[in-house]
């Protein structure tokens, strides 16, 4: 066997190896946002009491919405990237960020929701009751359409060092002709 012949076939070899056709495909948003939902929840809620009273805190994840503008009002998960920041030593408003990049599949929403006055309640029961409560509000858009959201965020911290939040969202979407309906979802975040 001629040398270049020799080299040729150890080079179709090494792309063969290299082409990455027997890996696992990426997982996709909708599974990233789910992994995270069943890490964080599978975490201790931290002790409000005990969170910190000085620093902040960025957080990085997914907001879940269950909007019912899918075929004559369906509801669709649309899964946002989550953004939060928390000052802990702030005397309220401790809990801010936006949520933005709705989309569901194909179907993607223009706009997003700011999170404002979340305030950290201390003394509450982890058991009974979330440990941050925040509005979550603006426009959506599909297509040409505009749809006002109203909502509310109720949350907690979750690992030792908050390494984490997740909780659930819930409100009213308002579009055209005074149309109105609920929604809920879900929003989950880590630490970054």
């Amino acid at each position: 066997m001629s040398r270049h012949i020799r080299s040729l076939t150890a080079v179709l070899l090494l792309a063969a190896c290299s082409s990455g056709g027997g890996g696992d495909p990426a997982p996709t948003r909708g599974e990233r946002a789910e992994e995270l939902q069943d890490r964080l929840e599978n975490d201790f809620v931290s002790e409000p009491a005990q969170l910190p009273k000085r620093g902040t805190a960025d957080y990085r994840g997914f907001m879940t919405a269950r909007l019912p503008l899918g075929p004559d009002g369906a509801r669709r998960a649309y899964i946002a990237d989550l953004s939060l920041s928390v000052d802990f030593a702030a005397p309220k408003d401790q809990v801010s960020g936006r949520a933005q990049n709705f989309e569901a599949g194909d179907d993607r929403l223009g706009g997003r929701l700011a999170i404002r006055g979340g305030d950290i309640i201390r003394s509450t029961d982890p058991d009974d009751n979330y440990t941050f409560e925040a509005r979550a509000d603006g426009t959506l858009s599909k297509g040409a359409t505009d749809y006002a959201v109203d909502a509310a965020i109720s949350g907690e911290f979750r690992g030792r060092g908050e390494t984490g939040v997740s909780g659930v969202l819930y409100g009213d979407i308002t579009g055209p002709d005074d149309w109105q309906d609920i929604f809920d979802g879900t929003v989950h975040a880590e630490r970054q």
